[in-house]
Parts: C-alpha cells; sequence; structure tokens
C-alpha cells in the first residue's frame, strides 16, 4: 500500500528493512519518492530505479536511487560509492563537470549493511543516452541480410566489401575514445611506483579475494605452483600463486603506472548520446563505487576488453577462443581467427593505451603491465556470478596463460622453485629437457612434451599449410621453396602477358597479412572478373574458419595439407615473383608490422622492381606509412573509398599499368 513517502510501485520492490529506512528518512526531510521505472544493474547486484523526487525546499527532479551493499565489513569498513563519488568530482574537476554525473543526498543506511545512494541522471534524460552495451548488441545482432537475391556469379558468389559494418567501427571508436579520454584527461600526471607483483594484482583485484567471496573458495580449491586447464595439453603457472605468494615472482618489482581510474569500467557504465554525434566528447561515466586516485591504469582498458569477451564468448568457436587468447597476449599478432568486428575493437583499446604511454615514451613498461592486468581481470571475471558457467574455464585458462606470459617476460622459470623459495632463471632451449620445464602434472617427473610444430600465430595451424583460393578460382600453393608450384587448373579467360609458374598460368601474385585475408579475397575476385589470373599468397580460404575440430589432424592442419610444406620465407618468395608479371601487395598497418624488420623483404622486391621494372604494385586499404622503398613504386590507393568507387580505381588502374599508362613513381603514403 501507498504511504505518505512511498509509492505503492516502489515499495512492493523493496524488502522490509529497506523500506522502513527509506520511509524514515523520508519523514525526517519531508521527501517524498514515486518510482519511474526499475533499471538494470550493470554487473553489480544492486537495485537501481529511476524516482521521482519532491523536496518541498528545493522542488521535484528525477533522480537515480542505488540500494547496495557497502565495501568492507562492519569491524573495517571502506568508503562506498558516494565516498569515492565525491572524491573523482572534486580530484578532476574539468573531467568530472564533462564526464561524471553528481551525487545527491547523504547515503542513507538501512542498518544491515546495505546503503541507499542518489545521483542525478547522466544527461538530464532516461531516454537521450543509451549505454554503450545497447551499442554492442547492434553489432552482435546486426539486420538479417536479404534471401532469394538471385543465382551467384559463375565465379562463386561476390565477396562482402571489407570494410567494418557503421555500428561495429561506431563501437571500437567510442570505446577508443573513453580509453584515451580516461587516460589522457583523468588519470593525471604519469606516476610510476616501483611494486612487487602481489602488490600490482592485489590493488586490482580489491575485495574480490576476500575470505568467504567465489574466488577467494576457487583459489582455495586450486593449490600449487601450477595448473592444469582445458584446451591446454600442459600445466600452467598457477595465477592464484601469483596473487598469494610472493615467492612465485622472486620479489620481482615493477614501475607501475597508477592514477585516476573508474576501476570497473564496462559497458554497461558508459554512456553515449543515442545518435552517436560527438559520443567521444559527450560520453558520461556511471557507478563509481571503485574509483581510486592510486589505481593501476592498466586495468580499465583490460577489463572493458574482458567484460565484452563476457559477453560475446557464446559466439566464438573453440579455435576463436584460442585465437583471443593469443591475440590478447601478444600484440604484434593479428586477429585474422577472430570476427571482424571483435579484433576491430581490441586493437583500437589496445592502441589507445600504448599510445598514451608513447607520449611519455613508455610503451614498454605499458606493454609489460598489461598480463599483470589480463590476469587480475581474467579473475573478476572468473568469480564474477554473472559470468556463464560455461565460461568460466576460459577466463581460468587466460589467467593462467597471462601468469605464464608475465613469468617468460620476466625471465623467471614457469615450474621451478629452489629450495630456498626463490624461482629460477627459465632454462635455454637446449636445457628444457634437462629442466623438465613441460611435465605431465605439477609436481610429476614424467617426460617433456617434445616441442609443438611452428605455428601461425593466428590460426594454430603450422606455417606453411595452405587450403583453398578465391571462392572464384581455388588453388593452393603446395610448396614455395626453390620457386612456386601451383595445384589445379589455371583460370579460363583471357591473357594478359601470363607466365607459366610450373605449369599454371598466373598473371598476378598477391600477397598480404593475413588480417587482411577478406580485402585479399574481395581484390582477388574483382581482377579475376576483369580478366586476369591470381594467385593469393598466403593462399586463403575464406571458409577456413568453418573447420570443425574433426577436420584438423593432431597438430590443427585441415586434414591432407600437405606437410612438406617448406617455409613461406621472402627469399624462396622472390624465385616466385621472378615467374609471374606482376605482384600486388595489399598494404595496411598489419602488412607492415609483419614486414617490420625484414631484411629479405627489402632485398627480394626492390631487387625484382628495379630489374623488370613496375612488377610491383601496392594496393593502399588503411592509412599506413610505408617505408620508403616500398612508398616509391606503382600504387592503388582504395582508403576511404566506397565499394563502386574502389572496384573502379582498382581495375582502372590496373589496367593503366598493365598497358603502361600508369605512373610507377607514386608514392603511397
Amino acid at each position: 500500500m501507498s504511504s505518505r513517502w512511498l509509492d505503492e510501485p516502489l515499495q512492493t520492490e523493496l524488502d522490509d528493512a529497506a523500506m522502513t529506512a527509506l520511509r524514515q528518512w523520508c519523514a525526517q526531510t519531508e521527501t517524498t519518492f514515486r518510482l519511474v521505472r526499475w533499471l538494470t544493474g550493470g554487473r553489480s547486484t544492486a537495485r537501481v530505479a529511476a524516482v521521482l523526487s519532491d523536496d518541498p525546499h528545493e522542488g521535484a527532479r528525477q533522480l537515480i536511487m542505488k540500494l547496495d551493499q557497502a565495501p568492507g565489513t562492519a569491524e573495517d569498513p571502506q568508503p562506498g560509492e558516494f565516498a569515492r563519488h565525491r572524491r573523482a568530482l572534486t580530484e578532476s574537476r574539468d573531467f568530472a563537470r564533462q564526464h561524471l554525473t553528481k551525487p545527491v543526498h547523504q547515503p542513507i543506511p538501512v542498518g544491515d549493511g546495505r546503503w541507499f545512494v542518489f545521483q542525478r541522471v547522466a544527461g538530464g534524460s532516461l531516454r537521450d543516452p543509451i549505454t554503450l552495451h545497447t551499442l554492442l548488441d547492434a553489432v552482435l545482432h546486426p539486420p538479417r541480410p536479404a534471401r532469394g537475391a538471385g543465382p551467384d556469379h559463375l565465379r562463386g558468389p561476390q565477396p562482402t566489401f571489407p570494410r567494418p559494418a557503421a555500428n561495429a567501427a561506431a563501437f571500437a571508436d567510442v570505446s577508443t575514445a573513453v580509453v584515451g579520454s580516461v587516460l589522457g584527461e583523468w588519470a593525471g600526471r604519469t606516476r610510476l611506483p616501483s611494486m612487487d607483483v602481489p602488490a600490482i594484482l592485489g590493488r586490482q583485484l580489491g575485495d574480490r579475494l576476500a575470505p568467504g567471496s567465489r574466488l577467494h573458495r576457487l583459489a582455495a580449491a586450486h593449490p600449487g605452483r601450477t595448473i592444469t586447464v582445458e584446451e591446454e595439453d600442459h600445466p600452467l603457472p598457477n595465477p592464484f600463486a601469483l596473487v598469494l605468494d610472493a615467492r612465485r615472482t622472486a620479489g620481482v618489482r615493477l614501475p607501475t603506472f597508477v592514477g585516476r581510474a573508474h576501476g570497473d569500467l564496462h559497458v554497461e557504465n558508459i554512456l553515449i548520446p543515442t545518435d552517436l554525434r560527438d559520443a567521444s566528447a559527450a560520453f558520461q561515466l556511471i557507478d563509481l563505487s571503485r574509483y581510486a586516485a592510486d589505481a593501476v591504469l592498466t586495468r580499465d582498458p583490460t577489463h572493458l576488453v574482458l567484460h565484452v569477451l563476457a559477453r560475446t564468448l557464446v559466439e566464438l568457436s573453440p579455435a576463436q577462443r584460442t585465437a583471443t587468447i593469443d591475440v590478447l597476449l601478444d600484440p604484434d599478432l593479428d586477429g585474422a581467427l577472430l570476427p571482424q568486428w571483435l579484433w576491430l575493437f581490441i586493437d583500437q583499446v589496445r592502441s589507445a593505451g600504448q599510445e598514451w604511454a608513447r607520449a611519455a615514451d613508455l610503451v614498454e613498461q605499458w606493454r609489460d603491465q598489461v598480463p599483470l592486468s589480463l590476469l587480475a581481470c581474467a579473475l573478476t571475471c572468473l568469480g564474477r556470478a554473472s559470468t556463464r558457467e560455461e565460461d568460466r574455464g576460459w577466463f581460468l585458462r587466460l589467467a593462467a596463460n597471462a601468469a605464464a606470459a608475465f613469468l617468460d617476460q620476466q625471465g623467471l622459470d614457469q615450474h621451478e622453485l629452489d629450495q630456498q623459495g626463490q624461482a629460477q632463471p627459465a632454462p635455454e632451449n637446449g636445457d628444457r629437457e634437462q629442466h623438465g620445464l613441460l611435465r605431465a602434472d605439477a609436481d610429476g617427473a614424467g617426460p617433456p612434451s617434445p616441442d609443438p610444430p611452428v605455428a601461425d600465430s593466428a590460426n594454430g595451424r603450422p606455417a606453411g599449410g595452405t587450403t583453398g583460393g578465391f571462392r572464384a578460382s581455388p588453388r593452393s600453393v603446395d610448396g614455395i621453396a626453390g620457386g612456386a608450384r601451383v595445384n589445379g587448373p589455371s583460370v579460363n579467360g583471357p591473357s594478359v602477358n601470363g607466365s607459366a609458374v610450373n605449369g599454371s598460368a598466373v598473371d598476378l601474385l598477391l600477397f598480404h597479412a593475413r588480417a587482411d585475408a577478406v580485402w585479399a579475397d574481395w581484390i582477388g575476385w574483382h581482377l579475376e572478373a576483369a580478366g586476369w589470373r591470381v594467385l593469393p599468397y598466403p593462399d586463403h580460404n575464406p571458409d577456413d574458419h568453418d573447420l570443425d575440430d574433426h577436420d584438423l589432424d593432431d597438430h590443427g592442419s585441415p586434414d591432407g595439407a600437405d606437410e612438406s610444406v617448406g617455409p613461406q620465407t621472402a627469399i624462396s618468395l622472390a624465385d616466385a615473383v621472378a615467374q609471374v608479371p606482376r605482384t600486388l601487395v595489399v598494404l595496411s598497418p598489419a602488412y607492415l608490422r609483419e614486414l617490420q624488420g625484414s631484411a629479405e623483404w627489402q632485398e627480394a622486391f626492390p631487387a625484382a622492381t628495379a630489374a623488370r621494372g613496375g612488377r610491383l604494385v601496392t594496393i593502399r586499404v588503411e592509412p599506413c606509412d610505408p617505408p620508403d622503398w616500398l612508398g616509391l613504386v606503382a600504387s592503388v590507393d582504395l582508403v576511404g573509398l566506397g565499394e563502386d568507387e574502389a572496384r573502379a580505381t582498382l581495375v582502372d588502374r590496373m589496367t593503366a599499368l598493365r598497358n603502361g599508362d600508369g605512373d610507377t613513381g607514386r608514392r603511397a603514403s
């Protein structure tokens, strides 16, 4: 029933203790509350509602009311959200004025450890702003494509133009802008105190490992130096040990980025304008219950990424889940196996953090700290009640791999401690067998596992294994060392100064980074439709990501893959280039990362270009800054073009080059 102070819909959803405490406070202040609607509480268990408040002294207004458990215990209470929120407002006034809401009223105690807190509505309206999660949902569940559009082209279905969907690009851009602003405008001046590993991890985990918590019980269930996790063929370092046992990291201390941070950044705590206009400047952050002025700064960007993964792991195949761990731990890997939107998001958020550190020439220190944030945030997700049970194993696996990556990075043995409890340096490759680095279990004495085959880091397959080609004309390169061999028939069509590569006519050899395989499909399809015979390298089948586990052999290779394939090196590719009239390079940041430091490429391509003139053409698909020797060649620039214009530009430019009308000295920059 309604009371003078609270309306019936609000009272109905409150338990007796909460209702009594709120009514007593209302009577003392002559304030009434009416429910507008209940809101989701993000990842917390708090009750959150929009209410209309009517105060005879201050008038009526709409507020956000939150009922939540206070941090700490009765014996050791900790500052709650109200106190942290007020700190955030006063410690960085310019950032707060633009991106933080304001608390209203003093907190109201319920008497059982819970408190009511109130704050103003972000943006002044419950209709205008949306959470970043709403945009993520549009990425995960886009409109379904129309069916029955007609028969496929004779060469196979036309590949989709390789650009992210608008929602995917917007999601990555807004996420990147938020991270950049939080670091660049809120964190404060760069501070790098020296901290040991348990302190770095403990500051990020907070009270999540407190006795009685889910994470504390999980830690008790996983004692020891190593841990066995699903999908890994040997034990990994126990991530809980790095948090709880300082001996595990031999007293290693790191210069640690600390400063002001949200402390729980995720897609439901970020509000953006519905129309996305000026979202990077107009975003607002809510739920500051974990704000701190001395937080570990690598945590917020890392937690944002893992929070998104917690919502999307269900969409990923087992191979993609493994590739995601690899990509998170190695910033130099490309995300060819990941959904394009996810790779774009991870790559841009990670770059935002590194670019902030680059301003102080501290990129390496930032990278050194990230594995510890991955470990801490993975354990946070592991212990979170809202994480799906079937995903907990993946987060434990990520935490263990992050522990292994950190120990490797510091030159510490992942498995052994000496008699004094100090970690031993990791053995050189030649000493692995003697030290038993890979063992059957944490304490067993089984024989060391053999080194795995050299694999491409993006898809876990042995380097050199190739499958398929363009949908229009499937071929495969089954050997490169000593010259290219092409399997399968050549494509019928007009000869364009065609050359035979071991018996098959090829006009264009198309090089690309694995991250640009979709671009290579699109470029190759349209060039073949225009009459060229194209050989992609690395050869790529657009359906590779659909392979089931039973389609792979014991090493993760497609059944029937030619195991005699040699390493794909630039020296052997130079031999292949010599047999093809023209070589194309899909030029992008991913390609340049693979190119960086490769003397073989710098020797092979300029030599071929100088000897035969115009034999190398770059096709720029993303903004990038190529080295001088690669920039001063014939080029096709597709950056920023729509699909129709890109197709016309590609074909017209290649036709001009074929006919000798193209400028071979234009710089692609």
